[in-house]
């Protein structure tokens, strides 16, 4: 389960914060370029191509608005491998734990607002202590919208690390 307080999120666009993973900082200054504030990005701007020196981290999910729902279309190598599980087919609403609804509420707001989100979350599927660093861009074509996110895994170290292994620890019965 994961508390709430340690997912952090914060709108590149209207604030100043701060990427770890130096993969997610030059896909975050990408989007920045490319989006312009207050729209959809351009799909066309968001290739194969382009998108290559993120693409093992990338997912590109589309809105279905009947569903109100995200299908994954591209769920990125690196992180099927670091998860143990594709989505690429699925839905958001696939998920079974508490994050999937998180990611469901970011990924509403992302389009609805069409703002940039930079989010930050523990990873709930390794014991490991480690969190998903996330940049989600809403992008359009015509009337089909978007979700193209960057996710890079950042291991954790120091005393947040050390709080997440202790808390893991009583979690699993082991402290």
């Amino acid at each position: 389960m994961i508390d709430p307080r340690d997912i952090k999120v914060w709108f590149p666009e209207t604030e100043r914060g701060k990427v770890d993973h130096e993969r997610s900082a030059s896909f975050l200054s990408y989007c920045q370029k490319k989006k312009p504030k207050g729209a959809f990005a351009d799909r066309r701007d968001f290739t194969g191509e382009t998108l290559r020196p993120w693409l093992g981290n990338i997912m590109v999910l589309e809105l279905d608005r009947e569903r109100e729902d995200f299908r994954y279309r591209l769920y990125g190598s690196e992180i099927a491998a670091r998860s143990g599980f594709d989505m690429t087919g699925k839905w958001v609403s696939d998920f079974r734990s508490e994050i999937g609804d998180v990611f469901h509420s970011q990924y509403r707001k992302a389009v609805h607002e069409k703002r940039l989100i930079v989010s930050r979350n523990p990873y709930l599927h390794s014991r490991a202590p480690c969190d998903w660093e996330r940049i989600i861009c809403p992008v359009a074509s015509g009337e089909q919208v978007q979700l193209v996110v960057a996710n890079h895994m950042v291991e954790l170290t120091g005393q947040l690390r050390e709080l997440r292994l202790a808390r893991g620890q009583v979690a699993s019965g082991r402290g």
